[in-house]
């Protein structure tokens, strides 16, 4: 072997040697790699055993921890928290900064600070059950070397657990209620009644609060005794339809059912015209009107004409009870002209139209 090639040879060996030595070495943190750190969440509610309606505040503790890294460990930049709440649970109001406009109470901190932070915000429980809020808990994070992350919040067993009673007394529901083995002190008189099921139809409600809608009407039919109660089904959007007369038997009541479709335009003062219009005959029958909207009134009279019907239907004695379905329903008004606090129920309990039906009935109609 020549000196001139032994010299290459040597050269290209200590090359290689270099870049298995580099190989071997720290490698800095790829960009476009997950980041490591993860957030610590601590869930703790005012109460734990509280009546439908009945505030709860919620507070979040949320800290960083980031693992050591090659150059030193890195930091939490940003986090965005997404609080999913179970079915039957309500965002009411909450501290801290509050993403608007989403589907789910959301809040993004940034710059996240160093020493970890608290939020809190107020939940409105409407259905009676058990809920564990803590597994709704998803966070978005994003660290100083512009690497993200999502995790889902992992708390410890039991926290977060949420018990609300179906058995409150009515005069104390700012109050946690402890069960009462005692029998209730009046007895449900079960006066007969005729319903308007209105049920909005129009295409304001998407796809998913047409099929709610539906949904919540079958299951409200399936609570109520036809035997003893007589049923109409009208529909609405920018007018108000008929589709099935007063005591129609549940076959007919199911076929108009099928026949509902999306039409442009909501009108609810209009629907509440018309329930109330259809009850001016019922003699000595309770009167009630169910209302399955999301409450977007479109139509140029503007909520308050909405209200104003509202009003008219009281003074008619007509009880209103709603159900909020669709992408963005206007709950406030929902409420503003149910006939009382629990006469409003949420989409996701479709049973809940029939125990508030229920309900209604027992509230008025107790023998005192």
């Amino acid at each position: 072997m020549t000196a001139a090639r032994a010299l290459r040879l040597a050269g290209l060996a200590a090359l290689c040697a270099v870049g298995l030595s580099a190989a071997a070495g720290p490698r800095q943190a790829r960009a476009d790699a997950p980041s490591p750190c993860r957030i610590q969440v601590q869930l703790t509610l005012s109460d734990k055993l509280v009546c439908p309606f009945t505030a709860v505040d919620a507070r979040f503790q949320l800290r960083a921890s980031c693992p050591a890294e090659p150059g030193g460990p890195a930091r939490v930049r940003s986090v965005e928290l997404i609080h999913s709440l179970p079915a039957g649970i309500r965002h009411s109001a909450g501290s801290g900064p509050m993403v608007s406009g989403q589907p789910e109470p959301t809040w993004r901190i940034e710059p996240f600070p160093a020493e970890g932070l608290s939020l809190t915000h107020q939940l409105r429980p409407i259905l009676p059950g058990s809920y564990a809020l803590g597994e709704g808990l998803r966070l978005r994070i994003e660290d100083d070397r512009g690497r993200q992350a999502e995790q889902s919040a992992a708390l410890p067993a039991g926290s977060g657990g949420l018990t609300v009673s179906a058995r409150c007394d009515g005069q104390r529901r700012s109050a946690v209620y402890l069960p009462r083995l005692e029998q209730p002190g009046c007895v449900p008189l079960r006066q007969p009644a005729d319903i308007v099921l209105a049920v909005d139809r129009s295409t304001s409600l998407g796809s998913r609060g047409s099929n709610d809608a539906e949904r919540h009407a079958r299951a409200f039919l399936d609570r109520v005794t036809l035997s003893r109660d007589r049923v109409a089904l009208v529909a609405f959007d920018q007018r108000v339809d008929i589709l099935a007369p007063m005591g129609s038997p549940r076959w007919r009541l199911d076929a108009a059912i099928e026949t509902l479709t999306a039409a442009p335009g909501t009108e609810i003062d209009r629907a509440i015209d018309a329930g109330v219009a259809l009850l001016a005959d019922s003699g000595g029958r309770r009167r009630v009107l169910v209302l399955i909207t999301d409450g977007v009134q479109t139509g140029p009279r503007g909520r308050n004409r909405v209200l104003e019907a509202a009003e008219a239907a009281s003074a008619a004695r007509v009880q209103i009870l709603t159900a909020a379905v669709g992408r963005a329903p206007d709950l406030g008004l929902l409420e503003a002209i149910a006939s009382n606090a629990q006469a409003t129920v949420v989409t996701a309990g479709f049973e809940g139209l029939g125990q508030a039906y229920a309900a209604l009935g027992e509230q008025v109609d107790c023998a005192r």
